[in-house]
């Protein structure tokens, strides 16, 4: 059974890094790779076809006819990413891997975000992460610690999404142990101090987000 699905979107997605990790993660066994509208593009380019179209053709002319497809009305009011997610968890797939969901116009950005943060709380999805030009979000639970592979003086900020608390790291240069993670700017700007970092929670939700080299 398909436990993961990989969500490619139409956020500007232009670094070459970028691109080369998604196609790696597209070429895994036993995922689901679901275009979400303008993400198709990105397929495209990658010359790779995707399991499932989901959107409202405001930014794509025509779907192949070989690619299965859910077309969304344009008038609505919930995002086709929403959409996308709403399907993932109707499948039971646990874990979610977003791709060009981030970054650009900021409403559309913020939405991202605060929709993969939702579904955590509201489906069987347990495991998220987005990638982008801008950054990679990691969202942490008592049922998703995470364990990530860095560099020394990468900058890794923690952010309190949903009352955080219980909240350890290692590897960072400033460490918690078993706190609660303060709203705002307490966990902005820290940074790796070896090659691996690990945080956890014991409740409440967590972003990570490790910003992109510049």
């Amino acid at each position: 059974m398909i436990r993961k699905a990989i969500l490619v979107g139409a956020a500007p997605f232009k670094s070459r890094e970028a691109r080369s990790r998604l196609k790696k993660s597209l070429t895994q066994k036993n995922v689901l790779r679901i275009a979400v509208d303008g993400g198709l593009e990105v397929f495209r380019a990658l010359k790779i076809q995707p399991d499932l179209y989901v959107g409202d053709l405001d930014s794509v002319r025509r779907i192949p006819p070989q690619i299965p497809a859910v077309f969304l009305p344009h008038e609505k009011d919930y995002s086709d990413l929403r959409a996308a997610i709403e399907i993932c968890s109707e499948m039971s797939i646990t874990h979610v891997e977003s791709w060009a969901v981030t970054g650009g116009r900021a409403d559309h950005h913020w939405a991202s975000v605060d929709e993969l943060s939702t579904s955590l709380q509201s489906s069987a999805i347990h495991q998220i992460e987005a990638h982008g030009d801008d950054a990679t979000y990691i969202w942490v639970t008592p049922t998703a610690p995470l364990k990530l592979k860095t560099s020394a003086g990468n900058v890794i900020s923690l952010f309190n999404l949903r009352n955080a608390d219980g909240v350890t790291t290692q590897g960072l240069a400033y460490n918690l142990n078993a706190a609660k993670l303060a709203s705002g700017s307490h966990g902005l700007s820290n940074f790796a101090r070896s090659g691996t970092v690990q945080v956890s929670a014991k409740k409440g939700v967590v972003l990570v987000i490790v910003p992109a080299s510049r």
